[in-house]
């Protein structure tokens, strides 16, 4: 398989101050649970579909918040008597394209390992395969589903993960013949996929597959990196970290990666870290910013590659701390994680003044 390389020159980005920036603010949705401790949210369609997971009394399962009404997605069949409980699998909805199609993973209750899912009509399928398909992570409009299987074993070593392609049953595996894993974070509607390739222990590079042929989006300095996301324009956000130590997330910088050249995000002062998650059309950018080497997190913004930090953009008396921000949509309509009324609760944020 041929890989091709594109060099990082990351220009120096001058911190930023909140200040400069007080005309941007959002209204805040909670968007509720099925009845369970937590939720999450981790995609959002240009209509205003949300897909992510709840707690429901008996464990994590897909959802889906969708004109007002939540959606227990379900997991796969089966249930299993632990402890004197009649206990089932988990799941968790990972993203959803335009024709309501969703995909994430699911367990079932014994063994626990996950397989790919995908829910079409409300109904769950398991789509592993003999591939071991093990996560979808995003489904563009065609159907396509990006992704890593668990178990591929090539000419160098067995991968601990492999990204795949899935299409209508057809199966491909992107993993390069020569590296030690990669992984499929995310899929645009042309087919392009964004993630990592990983040729050495501990050691990650983002990467874009077209037509299945890698391009290995590196450093000069050959750095830790990964790609989470890439719009229809072709445009990547991810992570590059200025150390080989993943565990240390204040060495983390943001970048867009566009046209050939990448763009380290800017920063406020009291961040240490950063990461890109999602990317819009518009090339606005929302992830996540740590605060200190204790790994204080909060869920970032970024338009025009200045630097905002969402828990100031929205009231304050509300009683809301935004930790991540996880997919912005065309409109600028936000979701994520944050604590309120001390648990994790999934959020929806809305551009006051588009």
């Amino acid at each position: 398989m041929k890989v091709f390389i594109f060099l990082l020159f990351l220009p120096t980005v001058a911190l930023a101050t909140e200040s400069e920036y007080s005309q941007i603010a959002f209204d805040i949705t909670e968007l509720g649970s099925l009845g369970g401790i937590d939720s999450s949210a981790e995609s959002i369609t240009n209509d205003g579909k949300i897909v992510g997971s709840s707690y429901t009394l008996d464990g994590e399962h897909a959802t889906l918040w969708s004109n007002g009404q939540i959606v227990d997605l379900g997991t796969f069949e089966g249930k299993v008597i632990k402890n004197g409980r009649v206990t089932e699998g988990h799941s968790i909805a990972k993203d959803i394209n335009l024709n309501g199609q969703i995909v994430g993973y699911s367990t079932y209750p014994h063994p626990s390992n996950s397989n790919a899912a995908i829910w079409i009509n409300g109904k769950i399928a398991d789509i592993a395969g003999k591939f071991d398909f093990r996560v979808a992570n995003s489904i563009n409009v065609n159907g396509q589903v990006a992704g890593y299987s668990a178990s591929y074993t090539n000419t160098k070593s067995h991968a601990s993960t492999s990204a795949m392609l899935w299409s209508k049953d057809t199966y491909t595996n992107l993993n390069p013949k020569d590296a030690l894993a990669s992984q499929a974070n995310a899929i645009n509607d042309s087919g392009k996929v964004a993630g990592f390739i990983s040729y050495s222990q501990f050691k990650r590079h983002a990467a874009v597959w077209s037509n299945g042929i890698p391009t290995i989006l590196n450093s000069i300095n050959n750095i830790y990196s990964e790609a989470f996301d890439i719009n229809n324009k072709g445009n990547v956000v991810g992570h590059l970290s200025l150390t080989d130590d993943t565990t240390t997330l204040y060495k983390e910088r943001a970048f867009i990666w566009s046209n050939g050249s990448a763009t380290e995000l800017q920063r406020l002062d009291e961040w240490k870290g950063c990461g890109a998650l999602s990317i819009n059309e518009n090339n606005h950018i929302v992830g996540y910013a740590i605060l200190n080497a204790g790994h204080t997190q909060h869920a970032a913004l970024w338009i025009k590659n200045k630097a905002y930090d969402l828990n100031n953009l929205i009231d304050p008396t509300l009683g809301w701390e935004l930790k991540i921000a996880k997919a912005i949509n065309d409109s600028g309509s936000i979701v994520g994680n944050g604590v309120y009324k001390g648990r994790l609760r999934a959020f929806l944020l809305t551009p006051k003044n588009k």
